[in-house]
């Protein structure tokens, strides 16, 4: 009984005439403050320009005049999306850039609501029993497959995907996939503000994976990372080499600037070619040596993808993100107009009967809906909910029971 339609969880209604205390949020809005770079409560002494860009769908860019309060807001049109990237640029009048000091206002909480709960446990039965046949034959119809009593059925599989850079499809064909990968957003949770750079967050928040090794070269020590279970580590930095004599740069590499971290336990592929370039001056007899042994590979990718050169912190930028809107969802409804005679062999298992967001009671309080009832027998719930023109909310269960299916002759 089933023919291809879907319908939106999506009221839209507008009435010029209609007045509400509070408006609601037609768009999101990023808002914060902007202060001096060495003294966050100090107001900047000129104005401010602000460009801002995001990604999701659509990406945009925007820009802002901050004035002698320091505050600013954008307001964005309609991103979606669960987690956005946001990227603001501050400039002086003449558009150069200047480094601020930029907080983005936290976002307001949605009110908790809290539910009465009450906790059943009962062995099955046979209506539970009939009830989860029902289940497994309605996922069966959405699904579009017909699986036998005897197959084992997956209640969920999870998929990983691997955004393939430029860079990271450079190592990828150098060495293979990473082991682990760390995001940026794992980066700054797990970031003390006392650390000093990139080195010690891996050493103390991912010691599983990497330990450190002193180093001493022309009178000064540093500290170089390895990964556990190898003899010696190879770093790349956006796709290219790290010279041996700039891993003592390394440990003050800016978190802001990181976009992922990646450890390569059992890379692949030679490394005769990459341990030359990076040091040039080491014996052949030691490069060999090393080339020979366990070696691990830690990748790093920044987000301006200038490799060694992103030591710097690029001037007058912030890198944030916020949520954007979520998707309208969706759910299955069958055209009973237009069925045809094979239709009837299909079962309709839908969960949801029937949704219709705008129905106006007449005089006395009364309203009539149709709606098509699916092919399984039981209880039924109906969920009303209202609201009056001055705000009030009013909500209403009920049930229904459907005790015999007619065949269709």
């Amino acid at each position: 009984m089933l023919t291809q339609g879907w319908s939106n969880y999506k009221y839209s209604f507008n009435d010029e005439n209609l007045i509400f205390d509070i408006q609601p949020e037609t768009t999101l809005r990023v808002s914060g403050k902007v202060r001096a770079i060495w003294n966050e409560n100090k107001l900047p002494k000129n104005d401010v320009n602000l460009i801002l860009m995001t990604s999701g769908k659509p990406p945009g860019v925007y820009t802002h005049k901050v004035d002698s309060t320091g505050s600013f807001a954008f307001d964005l049109f309609s991103p979606y999306g669960d987690k956005l990237d946001v990227l603001i640029k501050s400039t002086n009048k003449k558009g150069r850039a200047k480094e601020y000091f930029i907080k983005i206002d936290a976002p307001i909480p949605p009110p908790k609501i809290t539910y009465e709960k009450e906790e059943v446990i009962e062995l099955p039965d046979s209506i539970v029993n009939h009830f989860l046949e029902l289940k497994k034959q309605e996922r069966q119809a959405v699904t579009g497959f017909d699986l036998d009593d005897s197959t084992v059925e997956l209640d969920a599989v999870e998929l990983t995907g691997y955004n393939v850079t430029p860079e990271r499809e450079k190592v990828f064909n150098l060495h293979g996939p990473p082991d682990i990968v760390i995001d940026n957003e794992q980066l700054e949770e797990r970031e003390e503000k006392w650390m000093s750079g990139l080195y010690d967050l891996l050493f103390f928040k991912f010691r599983d994976d990497i330990f450190m090794r002193s180093v001493e070269r022309r009178g000064t020590s540093f500290d170089i990372a390895h990964i556990y279970g190898t003899e010696f580590t190879l770093f790349y930095i956006d796709g290219e080499v790290v010279m041996g004599r700039e891993y003592s740069l390394l440990p003050i590499l800016p978190v802001e600037n990181v976009k992922s971290v990646e450890i390569l336990k059992r890379p692949s592929g030679t490394f005769m070619n990459h341990l030359m370039e990076a040091f040039p001056r080491m014996s052949p007899l030691l490069r060999q040596k090393i080339a020979a042994s366990y070696i691990g590979v830690v990748s790093i990718y920044t987000y301006d993808g200038n490799g060694i050169a992103s030591l710097d912190l690029p001037k007058g930028i912030f890198q944030g993100h916020i949520t954007g809107f979520s998707a309208t969802p969706e759910f299955y409804q069958p055209k009973y107009e237009t069925l045809k005679p094979e239709d009837w062999d299909i079962p309709d298992l839908r969960p949801i009967l029937h949704w219709e967001p705008s129905i106006y009671t007449n005089k006395n309080g009364e309203a009539k809906i149709e709606f098509y009832n699916d092919d399984s027998i039981g209880d039924k719930l109906i969920v009303v909910e209202a609201i009056t023109p001055n705000g009030k909310i009013g909500y209403f269960e009920t049930t229904y029971t459907v005790d015999k299916r007619l065949e269709n002759n």
